[in-house]
């Protein structure tokens, strides 16, 4: 999570906003969408933005949106992304809600 509010705040540059939201569905999955106004994924990148080593960023390892989907698929989790150039970013994080009575 960490890493992906850090990535929208990179994304914004000068004025711009990012925004978490939260939402239940169906009692089954909790959905997190972190959403930048910033600078968007062009169409060729996004293709790409969860492969080890690709990054946009100087200085960057790629390893972050890698390692960030290995752990909430390894939740029963998923992540999807939209975006526009020159609009902004959202990821959004689908994880799974388990109930554990107090018995177990």
């Amino acid at each position: 999570m960490l890493n992906l509010l850090n990535n929208a705040v990179d994304a914004v540059s000068g004025t711009g906003a990012v925004f978490r939201q939260t939402a239940v569905i169906n009692n089954t999955f909790m959905d997190i969408i972190i959403t930048d106004t910033g600078t968007g994924i062009s169409s060729d990148d996004m293709s790409k933005i969860f492969d080890p080593f690709f990054t946009t960023k100087p200085g960057g390892s790629g390893l972050g949106l890698t390692v960030a989907k290995r752990i909430i698929e390894d939740h029963g989790g998923a992540i999807n992304v939209n975006s526009r150039i020159h609009e902004g970013a959202a990821f959004i994080l689908r994880l799974p809600i388990h109930r554990h009575d107090a018995d177990e």
